[in-house]
């Protein structure tokens, strides 16, 4: 910071500096004739598609001066894609593993919910056989595989919560303008579970309120 009394034209937004997943700090400019420093970067803005204007762009600095030395020119979309590599990548293999595993996690769900369901079927059998209305059958299975279901939610969302707050400086770095414990991802993952043991229920217990109770019954029973 400047030691001695300078004098204010104008506001500038706080910017991230050092790194996109930083929060914006404030920042002040100076001119180039008050501070000196070893390299200057140049942002030019164009129309037309950059490549074809680089040459240009050395020929005109080197008609100002010929003794200043010229880096790389690079595209400024380029420069944020290198600096979030790293985290992209970790992302990437978090989704992919996390994608898997919450493939897994329906796939036996699913598989679970329609065992229980179709192990009711002597029990479905016997309610239609008494005058049981097929849709408050329907109505039963899909209420038992959700209270399951929300007991299991329950216990991972809880599960989850603690273990995000362990590990939170491990995935800070990773989430932009987020944070781990997000409502809405919470929220999204809950719903996709439900919808999952909807349609693991919804066949099974269409089957066995549409079937006569005489075949379930001899179908559980055998």
């Amino acid at each position: 910071f400047p030691t001695q009394p300078m004098t204010v034209i104008g506001v500038a937004a706080n910017v991230r500096r050092a790194q996109l997943s930083a929060p914006p700090k404030p920042e002040y400019y100076r001119p180039h004739s008050q501070v000196r420093w070893g390299s200057q970067y140049l942002v030019v803005q164009v129309e037309v598609d950059p490549s074809s204007v680089s040459s240009e762009l050395r020929t005109t600095i080197s008609s100002v001066d010929p003794t200043i030395p010229l880096g790389s020119i690079e595209l400024v979309s380029q420069q944020v894609a290198d600096s979030v590599a790293p985290e992209r990548f970790r992302m990437l293999l978090l989704l992919v593993f996390a994608g898997l595993t919450c493939g897994l996690a329906m796939v036996g769900l699913y598989a679970v919910t329609t065992l229980a369901v179709s192990r009711r079927v002597g029990e479905l059998g016997v309610r239609l056989a008494l005058g049981a209305n097929p849709s408050g059958l329907r109505r039963d299975v899909f209420g038992d595989a959700f209270r399951l279901v929300a007991v299991g939610v329950g216990l991972g969302v809880v599960l989850s919560v603690l273990a995000t707050r362990l590990l939170a400086t491990s995935i800070g770095p990773m989430l932009f303008e987020t944070n781990a414990s997000d409502v809405r991802v919470y929220a999204g993952v809950a719903l996709f579970v439900f919808l999952v043991a909807l349609i693991a229920s919804v066949a099974p217990a269409q089957r066995a309120s549409r079937v006569n109770p005489l075949v379930l019954l001899t179908r559980s029973s055998l």
